[in-house]
């Protein structure tokens, strides 16, 4: 059966890798959204502030679905936005990855983020900005939360893998960094 695998979260949490991963285990196509509207001329320009392209969300929604009407498999869609581009009735599964959010810091400051791009993401993350999208955008049915904070690539990847054969439950609202400890800390940190 053909299924269609979104995987979301804010920039940090695994996106890619373990899209790549999960392509590579159920031999499906996979497409990187960033790379995909650069690859297709799909952005229409670039956010100097945010240090980012703009995107033709209509664009990409019309070449997504594109994409997976001609597919002959499996296909998993990796991108923050992914949620936006896909239709809801194409979807099977939309996995939004989250990370605790001083985790989130080291990942984006060792990639070299500016410090305003990292808080931006960071409070993004700590609001579950893309968990609350997905839920607007998508069938909550569909929707799972997963911390990829203490798991590598491969064990998240498996996990996911496990979920989508239905050896493992899915779903979301378990996952609130606000309530931990060291939040009042990084808050301090962001201000």
């Amino acid at each position: 059966m053909k299924q269609v695998i979104l995987v979301t979260g804010t920039p940090g949490t695994g996106k890619t890798t373990i899209s790549r991963l999960i392509s590579i285990k159920l031999n499906a196509g996979h497409i990187d959204l960033t790379t995909y509207a650069q690859a297709n001329h799909l952005t229409i320009s670039r956010d100097k502030f945010r240090e980012t392209d703009v995107i033709d969300l209509n664009a990409v929604r019309r070449s997504i679905t594109e994409e997976i009407k001609k597919a002959l498999g499996s296909i998993v869609i990796d991108g923050h936005y992914a949620s936006d581009v896909t239709k809801i009735d194409l979807v099977t599964r939309v996995f939004v990855l989250r990370r605790e959010p001083w985790l989130l810091i080291e990942e984006l400051t060792k990639r070299g983020y500016s410090k305003l791009k990292v808080q931006e993401n960071v409070e993004a993350e700590l609001l579950g900005v893309c968990l609350n999208e997905t839920i607007l955008k998508q069938d909550p049915e569909k929707i799972c939360e997963i911390d990829t904070s203490h798991r590598n690539p491969e064990e998240t990847a498996l996990l996911i893998t496990s979920v989508l054969s239905g050896a493992k439950p899915c779903g979301f609202g378990q996952i609130d960094w606000m309530n931990r400890s060291e939040t009042e800390a990084l808050v301090k940190e962001l201000i």
